[in-house]
């Protein structure tokens, strides 16, 4: 018998006048941890989890337990399925640790240590992971919360239109609204929030945590889409895609569905005060898309009343009306569209709907006049 430098076994088979070799080939046990992803970003107010795959090989089989440290004091990482779950060599078995940031809580970084312990009698095994966790507080918001501001309808933008934007992590405790400057131009910056497309700033009309009022830029017009960020005390929100649209017509409204519209005498429009049928309607919108001449973005209509550029008609109680104007509000902010129609003179007294459509969009949400 001799062993080998390798640590081989050789003997000699004298039967068959043969040396035979007997290979070493050492058994390891072993078991591996992995995490999804090695650094995690997580807003205040929302949840974080780490994903972790544990991986048994060359018999370690049976329960393995699984513990984290380093987290911030106050947050708790839950597991599911388990803290503790079984194992079987050359499986994967998959874990979710989460756990939630509260809304008031200090912003920073920490190391997440994550332990799976395993094994039994003389073997046990420990093996960790880390995960660098960093809490932050950036505006958050969503392509779905991003509306029309007259009829509250997503689905996309249009050039000028006046929107809505609802999210989390932006905006002053109290309601600030917008002044002109020296220009008769809106504010691109409003109590330290902006909103950006495609990196340009936006004007802004109000602004409240977690909501605020932006004018589309001209800009986009034939594009397909637009990335739109929020940004908040130099803090930017990750980007969303928006959709842009020729056109997203909707009318303003007053309370209910009851429209923001004047009668021909110029009185307010309501239940109360209805308009005789074959008078003149003005009606007050947004989302009439590219126009001619553009404005500048965010200027007041004083001398000129932009036209859109797709054809406007509209129709009261189902039945068609005379347009008269359709361009520009005067003295309203660009963005703001004006409609002068005559009420077919045949329309029954009550309220009756007003639905506008340029081009081929018809206006969202739902508004109506009332008739005398």
């Amino acid at each position: 018998l001799s062993v080998t430098p390798s640590g081989d076994l050789e003997f000699a088979d004298y039967l068959n006048q043969r040396i035979r070799t007997l290979h070493y080939q050492q058994i390891v046990t072993d078991l591996a941890v992995a995490v999804d992803s090695a650094t995690k970003n997580v807003n205040l107010g929302s949840s974080v989890t780490v994903r972790l795959s544990l991986t048994s090989s060359s018999g370690i089989s049976g329960p393995v337990a699984l513990t984290v440290s380093g987290a911030p004091s106050g947050i708790t990482f839950q597991f599911s399925p388990s803290s503790t779950v079984g194992v079987s060599a050359g499986q994967a078995v998959l874990v979710s640790a989460t756990a939630q940031i509260p809304a008031t809580f200090a912003t920073g970084t920490s190391t997440l240590t994550f332990t799976a312990t395993g094994g039994s009698g003389s073997t046990i095994l420990q093996r960790t992971t880390t995960v660098t966790l960093n809490i932050t507080n950036l505006p958050q918001i969503t392509a779905a919360g991003v509306v029309s501001a007259a009829s509250f309808a997503g689905g996309g933008v249009s050039p000028g239109q006046i929107i809505a934007v609802f999210g989390q992590g932006f905006g002053p405790n109290a309601l600030v609204s917008a002044t002109l400057d020296s220009n008769n131009l809106l504010p691109q910056l409003l109590s330290g929030t902006r909103v950006l497309f495609d990196g340009a700033p936006a004007p802004l009309i109000y602004c409240v945590a977690g909501q605020l009022a932006a004018i589309v830029p001209y800009a986009v017009a034939n594009k397909t889409t637009t990335q739109m960020q929020v940004e908040f005390n130099g803090q930017q929100s990750t980007a969303v895609t928006l959709n842009v649209v020729e056109a997203a017509p909707a009318l303003f409204n007053t309370t209910g569905n009851q429209a923001a519209a004047l009668n021909q005498d110029s009185s307010v429009n309501s239940a109360s005060n209805p308009a005789k049928a074959g008078t003149e309607i003005v009606l007050f919108g947004t989302g009439e898309g590219a126009t001619t001449p553009i404005p500048a973005d965010g200027q007041l209509a004083t001398t000129v009343f932009p036209v859109p550029l797709l054809k406007v008609t509209v129709t009261i109680g189902g039945e068609s009306a005379i347009v008269d104007y359709a361009a520009a509000a005067p003295y309203e902010v660009a963005g703001v569209f004006q409609i002068n129609a005559r009420i077919p003179a045949d329309l029954p007294s009550g309220p009756a709907a007003v639905v506008v459509t340029v081009g081929t969009h018809p206006s969202t949400g739902t508004s109506t006049i009332a008739i005398q």
